[in-house]
C-alpha cells in the first residue's frame, strides 16, 4: 500500500513537472511571437515613413519646377533644333519640342523669378532708351505697369505724331507678349494696351488694345 502511494506521488510530481515545462514553453513561444510581431510592426512603420518621405520629397521637387508653354506661332518656319539651341543659349536648358509646334520649358522657381526680373529690367531700360534714340519730343513720360499689360505714355499733344508714336509704342507689345508668356499667361489671354494721356491735364485721350486689333 505504501509502495503504491509512493508510486502515485511520484507520478503526480512527474505530471506536475511536465505541466510546468509546457507552461514555460508556451510563455516563451508567446514572447517570441510578440517580439516577431513588434519587429514586423517596426519594419512596416519604417517602410511607411520612408515611402511618405520619398513622396514628400517628390512633391517638393515637383512644386519647385515651373513649366511654361511657348506657342507655335512664335516659331513658325523655324527648325526645332534651332529653336531649342536658341532657348538653351538663353539659359533654358530643359526644352521639349511638342507635336503641335509649341515648346515646353521647365525651370526652377528661382530661375523663373530671376528670368522675369531680367525681362522687366530690360523693358524699363529700353523704354527710355528707345524714346531717346528716336528723339520723340512729344513723349514726356512713359511707364509700364507691374504685370506688363499696360503702357502709359504722357504726350505733349502740340507735338504729337500719331503715326511715329504708334510705330514705336507697338514695339513694346513684343516685350509684353514675352513677359506674359514667361509669367504663365496663355497666348489666347495675352493683353497689352497703350494708354495715351495729356501731359498737361493727365486726362486719357486714346487707348489702343493691341491684341483686340
Amino acid at each position: 500500500m505504501k509502495k503504491f502511494s509512493m508510486l502515485l506521488l511520484i507520478a503526480i510530481l512527474a505530471l506536475s513537472a511536465c505541466g510546468v515545462k509546457l507552461n514555460d514553453g508556451d510563455e516563451k513561444e508567446v514572447e517570441a511571437q510578440e517580439i516577431t510581431k513588434e519587429k514586423s510592426e517596426v519594419k512596416e512603420n519604417e517602410e511607411s515613413e520612408s515611402d511618405s518621405t520619398e513622396k514628400d520629397e517628390k512633391d517638393n521637387e515637383d512644386s519647385s519646377i515651373v513649366e511654361i508653354i511657348f506657342p507655335a506661332s512664335f516659331y513658325e518656319g523655324m527648325d526645332s533644333d534651332e529653336v531649342i539651341a536658341n532657348l538653351n543659349a538663353e539659359g533654358m536648358d530643359d526644352v521639349t519640342a511638342n507635336d503641335d509646334g509649341s515648346y515646353t520649358i521647365k525651370m526652377s522657381k528661382e530661375r523663373h523669378v530671376s528670368y522675369l526680373q531680367e525681362l522687366r529690367d530690360d523693358i524699363d531700360s529700353d523704354l527710355q532708351g528707345m524714346v531717346e534714340m528716336m528723339e520723340i519730343e512729344s513723349i514726356t513720360e512713359i511707364a509700364m505697369n507691374e504685370d506688363v499689360t499696360e503702357l502709359t505714355v504722357s504726350i505733349n499733344q502740340d507735338l504729337y505724331d500719331e503715326y511715329m508714336n504708334g510705330l514705336v509704342l507697338m514695339d513694346f507689345a513684343l516685350y509684353a507678349s514675352m513677359f506674359q508668356m514667361m509669367n504663365g499667361v496663355s497666348e489666347a489671354d495675352f493683353d497689352f494696351q497703350v494708354v495715351l494721356v495729356d501731359d498737361k491735364t493727365g486726362e486719357e485721350f486714346k487707348r489702343t488694345s493691341v491684341y483686340d486689333e
